[in-house]
């Protein structure tokens, strides 16, 4: 059986701060990250729309994944 990573494990929190420290990688402008900023809300619903992605991944049932596998095989 495949071993799956759990998907599920990173939640809003953890995906917003981990958006938010990588902002000085891409830009130096941006330093203020209070909520009424635009972009902090646009970080608010990519941080929402991965977690949600996130949990309905990890409720794929481990049969789906062989039987994608299969496909993607040829078998």
């Amino acid at each position: 059986m495949i071993d799956l990573y759990n998907l599920a494990a990173k939640d809003y929190e953890d995906l917003r701060a981990q958006y938010v420290s990588r902002i000085p990688h891409f830009t130096g402008r941006w330093n203020d990250f209070n909520y009424s900023d635009p972009g902090s809300t646009l970080v608010e619903l990519l941080s929402w729309i991965g977690d949600t992605l996130l949990y309905r991944t990890n409720r794929i049932p481990p049969e789906t994944y062989m039987n994608f596998m299969r496909l993607a095989a040829g078998a």
